[in-house]
């Protein structure tokens, strides 16, 4: 019976193993495809000398979006995604940020001129309440210290006709680095599309804990509109 039972942890054991490695290959493959947002340290940013055209805020509040504007662009609030997800050995969490508020300026093209964005840590939500608790922990956000995320937009530098990078300063954990942000921005219907599928190293945050990947996924989708 003895043996057995050690057959049977031994044969646990490896089916572990075998299913964490593949989960791990699989996550590796997909980050491999997703572009890295670059810090450069000391960088002082992009000033985008476009006009402004429009003038947009973005609240969330309890998960729920609220848009005013000003301006020839608006922006559809049924289309507007934010969410990041961190990995772990063989899995991962994806989360989102239930109080953000946002002010963007776009030129007549509805590219953004500038914007700034502001999350609050301690209306981050996941598929894990213990994660969220851990999140807002001195080792990752330390909400006790610093309460909000801050994105400072100051400008957008244009790579082809349809992508840009966004030069940003965000501030995390206590921290400020200044990021290039890739973005992709098209025509659709009445409007325009940007997207931005992006990672980062949370080490340079000063964020660490046990196995966690230190490559972060952020997925942030919307349409602007033209009226």
């Amino acid at each position: 019976m003895t043996k057995i039972i050690v057959i049977g942890i031994i044969l646990v054991v490896i089916i572990v193993g075998v299913y964490v490695f593949v989960k791990d290959t699989q996550i590796k493959r997909e980050l491999e495809t997703v572009e890295r947002s670059e810090f450069s340290e000391g960088a002082v940013g992009v000033q985008n000398s476009n006009e402004v055209d429009s003038q947009i805020t973005i609240v969330r509040t309890n998960g729920e979006w609220n848009i005013t504007e000003t301006g020839e662009y608006t922006l559809d609030p049924s289309s507007l995604i934010f969410e990041f997800t961190g990995y772990k050995p063989g899995g991962f969490h994806t989360g989102t940020f239930n109080a953000v508020t946002a002010n963007v300026s776009l030129d007549a093209d509805g590219v953004p001129v500038t914007s700034s964005i502001v999350f609050d840590v301690a209306s981050v939500v996941t598929d894990s309440a213990g994660v969220d608790k851990h999140l807002q922990a001195p080792e990752f956000f330390d909400a006790a210290n610093s309460p909000q995320i801050t994105v400072e937009i100051k400008g957008m530098e244009k790579r082809d006709d349809q992508s840009y990078l966004a030069i940003a300063d965000i501030t995390m954990s206590g921290q400020t680095k200044t990021l290039s942000i890739p973005v992709q921005m098209g025509a659709v219907e009445g409007g325009v599309s940007f997207a931005v599928d992006t990672k980062i190293k949370i080490s340079e945050y000063g964020m660490a804990y046990g196995p966690v990947q230190d490559d972060v996924r952020i997925v942030a989708k919307g349409v602007l509109k033209k009226k």
